[in-house]
């Protein structure tokens, strides 16, 4: 494998990396919008006489932002199995270069 071959398969797989990392971040931060609106939902709930309206809206807060959650965790699934691929083959190719030379 040539630097070249080797500076690729770099920059791919710290590519993935940042990818992974973003993708965490995002979910982190959907995590603590969710528990925002959980918390908000159940107080609500916990007072009848609050307008009905109000509860229906955080209802549809809280699934639209389930959604989000869902969509990002299946982008990082993606990126989590297109990882696996970068590492092995940047390892595979690490060793098949060190044992011709070696």
């Amino acid at each position: 494998m040539t630097e070249r071959e080797i500076a690729a398969s770099l920059t791919a797989l710290r590519d993935t990396v940042e990818g992974l990392e973003r993708g965490l971040r995002k979910m982190l931060d959907i995590e603590e919008t969710h528990s925002e609106m959980l918390r908000r939902l159940l107080i609500a709930a916990a007072e009848p006489e609050k307008d009905e309206q109000e509860l229906n809206q955080l209802i549809k807060q809280l699934i639209a932002t389930l959604n989000i959650q869902s969509d990002a965790i299946m982008q990082l699934r993606g990126d989590i199995n297109g990882l696996a691929d970068t590492i092995g083959t940047g390892v595979a190719t690490a060793v098949r270069r060190v044992l011709s030379e070696g």
